[in-house]
């Protein structure tokens, strides 16, 4: 701010030595004094650059760091967020808030720490200079700063709509694009290439049609602004010829120079006053921005973690009349379950498709809350439990298996300090999730980079990397949720067993598809449309639950077909 109002008066000076100078002119003082004034002059162009440069570079640094600020804190809020707070933000649209959004809100800030100060303060002490001056320049300056200011109101009323809509635009194209990406082996499977594609340029064209618009009208403030100066200096010259004309030779003089500063001085006030019409244009787009950031970082999540002091661990897990449904639907998901889950055993969930396996061993680890009843871990509410106690206890792994765009070591060790990590124990666990032969056949072995979503490997590979990731988290429970989908039935015996063999007493909880996954299982709970309609063994469910004897005879007849 220092730098800019230093600017600022250097700037409101150099008119007045102008003046000095044109009146030297006329009176043929000697060049010793135009000389003087004119280095002066110079001086003070040389001091308001650098106070110029430096004020850039301080404004500049001022918004990188708020740019910073706010992705770091729209990243601490959203690790935050449950399921139910990520299907309010759709990640296309967090996306966007944490790249666009902040580029906006950046840029405006680097340029506006700066003109917000220098242009009213410019304007205000110019017109406080001129003021003093002949009645016609101030009435002839008057009239232009208010037929600019109403032409540039004009122009922002139809204007700021049309930027209103651009980041809304933006999170459709940045879906729609994602969706594109991701899923083109499908897109071109399908020979959907034409489908995609007027799909995305229907949304695209949005974005043309609005932004030609918004430029249109935008085009109008430079012609505004130029016109609007050339206008006002003519009828400063015109109204000094004619104030001239009528004068005395020596108020002639006086008045010609005075007209040079007026002149000067009247340019800045014009143009300051559309710096900041411009300003108030990127204001709205913004403030767009900035609610968007807002709305991401003052989101308060649905869940709070507690602060109870975690128990001793035992490895066991409760449901007490547990009933869950999204709060868009009125569908129950899951609906009065109880069950015990000791510590060591092994309990397996199956059901048919859309029957609340996943969201069942979602709540386990407090992916999301239920709706009503409780959720034990170790007898203590999950709700109790500080995330990273409860997280602690909990080896999880995701139906989808994600892998991360790092080396296969940091992939497994995920969570820990790579400074405390032994390869050794890195090995073992690749080596219990039948993980550790193809890993030995990759190029640098465990310093082998993996692409973004594991792209460069199998289904079957990213889910015995996943399940690798759970046995170094050495949590002593284990949820698998439909891990092993991907895996052939010798791998999935042998991966079973080595854990079953080099991690006894732990306690897993496995969603599966497949009988011959859970047959072994200490209990097997089934599920039917988000009820529990059967538990016990293989053997006891064959006998008194028609649904899985259903399950089991037609995977029978698949695999002897």
């Amino acid at each position: 701010m220092i730098l800019v109002v230093a600017q600022v008066f250097l700037d409101l000076t150099i008119p007045q030595y102008m003046e000095r100078i044109t009146t030297a002119l006329q009176m043929g003082t000697s060049t010793d004094v135009i000389v003087t004034h004119g280095k002066t002059m110079v001086l003070y162009a040389f001091l308001s650059l650098l106070a110029s440069v430096c004020a850039g570079a301080c404004a500049a640094k001022a918004a990188s760091s708020l740019g910073r600020t706010l992705r770091r804190k729209q990243f601490e809020n959203v690790s935050r967020f449950s399921k139910q707070d990520m299907d309010r933000f759709s990640s296309s649209s967090l996306f966007t808030r944490s790249t666009n959004d902040v580029y906006t809100v950046q840029m405006f800030h680097s340029r506006s720490i700066i003109t917000i100060v220098k242009a009213p303060l410019t304007a205000i002490l110019a017109i406080a200079v001129i003021s003093t001056s002949n009645w016609m320049w101030t009435t002839a300056t008057t009239i232009t700063v208010l037929v600019v200011i109403l032409s540039l109101a004009a122009v922002l009323s139809v204007s700021i709509p049309r930027v209103r809509r651009i980041q809304g635009l933006m999170d459709r194209i940045g879906r729609s694009s994602k969706e594109n990406i991701e899923g083109i082996r499908v897109i071109r499977a399908y020979n959907a290439e034409k489908h995609q594609e007027l799909r995305f340029e229907t949304e695209n064209g949005e974005m043309l049609s609005n932004n030609i618009r918004l430029n249109t009208v935008m085009s109008l403030m430079p012609g505004i602004a130029s016109g609007a100066n050339n206008f006002l200096t003519l009828a400063i010259y015109l109204i000094g010829a004619s104030v001239i004309m009528g004068s005395s030779h020596m108020d002639q003089i006086e008045l010609f120079s005075e007209m040079i500063m007026f002149t000067a001085y009247s340019g800045m006030i014009v143009n300051s006053i559309i710096i900041l019409n411009f300003m108030m244009r990127e204001m709205s787009r913004s403030m767009v921005s900035s609610a968007r950031i807002e709305e991401v970082i003052g989101y308060e999540p649905t869940m709070y973690e507690g602060n109870d002091d975690p128990p001793e661990e035992a490895g066991t897990v409760s449901f007490r009349n547990v009933s869950f449904r999204y709060p868009s639907s009125d569908r129950m998901v899951l609906e009065d379950i109880s069950f015990d889950v000791g510590k060591g055993s092994f309990v397996a969930i199956i059901g048919p498709t859309g029957s609340g396996k996943t969201t069942l061993a979602s709540l386990v680890l407090r992916l999301m809350d239920p709706t009503s009843g409780t959720v034990l871990v170790d007898g203590l509410d999950v709700r109790d439990y500080r995330y990273q106690d409860l997280h602690s206890r909990i080896s999880y792994m995701a139906q989808k298996a994600p892998v991360f765009s790092d080396t296969v070591r940091n992939n497994v060790c995920l969570g820990h300090n790579p400074e405390d990590v032994d390869d050794e124990d890195v090995w073992r666990a690749l080596s219990i999730a039948q993980a550790d032969e193809f890993v030995r056949r990759l190029p640098k072995g465990l310093d082998t980079e993996i692409s973004q979503h594991g792209r460069d490997l199998s289904g079957g590979q990213k889910q015995r990397i996943s399940v690798a990731r759970a046995i170094y988290h050495g949590a002593g429970i284990m949820v698998f949720d439909d891990t092993f989908s991907a895996l052939d039935f010798k791998t999935d015996r042998n991966l079973r067993e080595s854990i079953s063999e080099q991690l006894p007493g732990t306690t897993r909880i496995v969603v599966a598809q497949r009988i011959n996954t859970i047959m072994d299982a200490d209990m097997i709970l089934v599920l039917d449309g988000g009820r529990l309609v059967g538990s016990g063994t293989h053997a006891e469910l064959l006998e008194n639950c028609p649904l899985y004897r259903d399950i089991a005879e037609s995977q029978m007849l698949s695999e002897v077909s």
